[in-house]
């Protein structure tokens, strides 16, 4: 029983502790300069469209939507 206490107070101290650390002040989008957010990726789609609704729902019409999985 002790055991447990004691892991529990560390982990709930630990929780604390990371907290600060991790609300970083990025200074740009990513984090860091490393990290310009680039994808290699080709023929990926620039627009989309998202659909329309469906006549009296919130469900909305597959057969409307374009680039959209």
């Amino acid at each position: 029983m002790k055991k447990l206490t004691l892991l529990a107070a560390s982990l709930l101290t630990g929780g604390f502790v990371m907290v600060p650390a991790l609300a970083n002040d990025w200074p740009q989008w990513g984090g860091r300069p490393q990290r310009n957010m680039y994808s290699e990726e080709k023929g990926l789609p620039d627009k989309f469209e998202p659909g329309k609704l469906k006549s009296g729902t919130e469900e909305v019409d597959l057969r409307t939507t374009k680039n959209v999985k």
